[in-house]
């Protein structure tokens, strides 16, 4: 039987300051330029504590500093149709100590962007499909084979793809749907920690290359079901892996869910503003699993119903 991990506290504080301009400009016929910049300033420090030590086993200080920035543009036509480009730059500050107790390095990131959006004229409903490259460097991962325990650092992760995405609503009819391919690898190693090649080429842990969701639900607007609401939707999720060197997959699933909505000043006016709500989630009791290791994998949700009784005013 392997021995245990003796017991740590580590105790993170920090203080994190930022500035921020953005300005968005309109010129020519239909164009919009879009451009913002931040700067940001952290500083933390990390101590932390084992059963056997009187003195600190982790005393390490941080003091970083990023200036980023984000720029688009746009060209709206007259029949709705808007192409749009863009790119931005990011800084998010790490917390703590990695597996090793050394400080966690910020995560930056770049970001391109291109697609089109079309809000029809006339209609209430938007549609938007775009592709996208997004790099991150120092991207927290887990170490070893504990999911939730010690974190290091990869050198970079990249994901590429395409995302669509539509909403709509006439004669009482809503309808959301959307979808997304993410094609997310490893791209450099960190030669910090044993071992990182051997992810490079890799998907990241519990990223699913596809994700899908369509939603559509009808309001009686009239009759003796006026106020009423119906809906159904389906939601998607493709494969993910479990471990860094992707050999223990997760298998997708589908889930199906459901609601009905009920007005009830429709029937009652004095009871204006009280509605009564029955939801569904994996209404058909579908069995899924996800491993987060090769020694720990969950149940997904059962089928839950949830009643509801919501006043608003």
């Amino acid at each position: 039987m392997p021995s245990a991990t003796p017991w740590q506290s580590v105790t993170y504080t920090g203080e994190n300051y930022g500035l921020y301009l953005q300005d968005q400009m309109k010129f020519g016929d239909g164009w919009i330029l879009t451009l913002g910049g931040r700067q940001d300033w952290v500083n933390g420090k990390s101590v932390g504590y084992d059963l056997y030590a009187a003195d600190p086993v982790i005393d390490a200080s941080s003091d970083d500093e990023k200036f980023t920035y984000r720029a688009g543009l746009t060209y709206l036509f007259a029949n709705g149709v808007a192409p749009y480009a863009s790119y931005a730059t990011s800084f998010l500050p790490q917390s703590g100590v990695d597996a090793f107790g050394d400080v966690m390095e910020p995560t930056t990131g770049e970001q391109v962007e291109a697609g089109v959006k079309f809000q029809p004229v006339g209609w209430n409903a938007m549609f938007t499909a775009a592709v996208f490259q997004l790099t991150k460097q120092n991207v927290p991962t887990p170490y070893g084979e504990d999911p939730f325990g010690p974190m290091v650092q990869d050198g970079e992760v990249r994901s590429r793809g395409v995302e669509l995405q539509a909403t709509l609503s006439i004669s009482g009819w809503n309808l959301n749907a959307s979808y997304t391919y993410n094609d997310v690898v490893v791209t450099e190693a960190n030669p910090e920690v044993p071992n990182s090649s051997l992810a490079l080429g890799k998907h990241p842990r519990w990223v699913p290359e596809h994700m899908g969701s369509i939603w559509l639900d009808y309001t009686f607007a009239t009759g003796k079901l006026a106020g009423l609401n119906l809906g159904g939707g389906v939601r998607h999720v493709g494969t993910t892996y479990a471990d860094a060197l992707n050999e223990i997959a997760n298998d997708p699933y589908t889930l199906v869910d459901a609601v009905i909505r009920y007005d009830l000043s429709k029937m009652w006016p004095k009871m204006k503003g009280v509605e009564l709500a029955v939801n569904a989630t994996n209404l058909l009791g579908t069995e899924y699993v996800t491993c987060f290791s090769a020694a720990d994998c969950k149940w997904g949700a059962e089928r839950t119903v949830i009643g509801t009784l919501t006043y608003r005013w």
